[in-house]
């Protein structure tokens, strides 16, 4: 039984020498990292790399806070709102206590925090970012700890496979019969911040069910838009154009997103741009159906034939189209601008003042007052306005 109780006894004392000897003691250090500015490629974590100057006898509990109020901040569905950590240079990772908070174990000298992104197929401004925080625990009082916090400013970078803009088109997108379409060019950064969610939330396939679908299904095929662009303009609402020759026709139509989405709003206090419901009857059907004017006045074959000589056109405007004799604009040239033939007018001669533009922009937009206006408008007679005769 003496020799068993001594056995005992050297193994306690052995424990107590043992725990003697690994007493360190360390409650203060400072932390340091290498870039204030983290970024990554779509689907790529995000990473930082941290190093204690001293090692920590206690773990240490830190808390991120993501802020996403910058102007280009980053979709939340590219990113997971969770930290994770690595104490042995990235071969395993780790994550506990909470999405947001991770503890690093004691006597860790240096590790890695990573922000997971996602990788999608969706067409997106090249550089997005959001701000984090990394602080330590509140209730770590009794470590003292220098560097804190440490303030970051996270991009994350679409890596879809697109032509990049860095004019006023938002979105150029090559249109087939519906609903098959190709994207072939993005913006890389809006000129104003607020049209950022209509890439975020896909709002081109609104435009493109509503306005450019209709259009070619409402439209024989020589008048299809083959091309839609999705612009950002203080002073351009929409426009086409025709990349065809002679007889045939390319059509392309752009439109501004801020129309349908967007107030702008000019005040004392500066500009003031709110968000607003899609209004497919508001501004934008307005300028829809004046581009569909133009489409409908200008179509090569049916209006214009340039392979023609001059002698041929009932028409030539002021870029050198040449109109058919039969062709909407001749006639409404004839009636209406041609001295030798025009009815005496009476104003006012012009349904908007846009309208007194030209004589192609006066047919479109007396087309879209007159779509728009249909059973509401006076009825026509002898002391009825120009603009009403047109």
């Amino acid at each position: 039984m003496r020799s068993k109780t001594k056995i005992v006894l050297i193994f306690i004392g052995l424990s107590f020498l043992s725990c003697k000897k690994e007493g360190y003691v360390n409650l203060e250090a400072t932390l340091t990292n290498e870039s204030n500015y983290i970024n990554a490629l779509e689907g790529d974590p995000l990473v930082i790399n941290l190093r204690f100057d001293k090692k920590l006898s206690e773990p240490l509990v830190l808390n991120g806070t993501f802020y996403t109020d910058n102007d280009f901040s980053v979709n939340n569905a590219d990113y997971e709102q969770k930290l994770e950590y690595s104490i042995d240079f990235g071969k395993t990772w780790k994550s506990n206590n909470s999405g947001h908070s991770i503890e690093i174990p004691a006597k860790t000298e240096q590790f890695k925090l990573r922000i997971p992104t996602k990788d999608d197929d969706d067409f997106e401004v090249l550089h997005e970012a959001f701000d984090f925080v990394l602080d330590k625990g509140r209730h770590q009082n009794n470590l003292t700890l220098m560097g804190f916090p440490f303030y970051y400013q996270m991009g994350i970078i679409d890596n879809e496979d697109v032509e990049r803009s860095n004019d006023e088109t938002l979105m150029k997108i090559k249109v087939g019969d519906a609903p098959s379409y190709q994207i072939i060019e993005v913006t890389e950064r809006p000129r104003i911040p607020q049209l950022k969610f209509v890439l975020d939330e896909k709002k081109h396939l609104e435009f493109l069910e509503k306005a450019i679908y209709f259009t070619n299904d409402y439209f024989d095929q020589a008048h299809d838009i083959k091309q839609f662009e999705l612009i950002e303009s203080d002073y351009i609402a929409g426009y086409v154009y025709n990349d065809g020759y002679g007889q045939d026709n390319t059509w392309a139509m752009g439109l501004n997103p801020a129309l349908a989405y967007i107030d702008i709003n000019y005040g004392d206090e500066g500009v003031t741009i709110t968000r607003k419901p899609y209004n497919f009857n508001g501004d934008i059907a307005y300028t829809l159906v004046h581009e569909a004017g133009h489409i409908l006045s200008l179509n090569n074959g049916d209006h214009i034939d340039n392979t023609l000589p001059i002698e041929d056109c009932g028409f030539v405007d002021d870029y050198g189209d040449c109109f058919l004799k039969d062709s909407w604009v001749t006639t409404f040239y004839k009636q209406f601008y041609k001295s030798q033939t025009q009815t005496s007018t009476i104003a006012p001669e012009f349904v908007t003042r846009y309208a007194s533009t030209n004589i192609g922009e006066d047919l479109a937009e007396t087309l879209a007052v007159y779509t728009l206006l249909d059973g509401k408008l006076p009825p026509l007679t002898e002391s009825s306005s120009t603009a009403l005769q047109k």
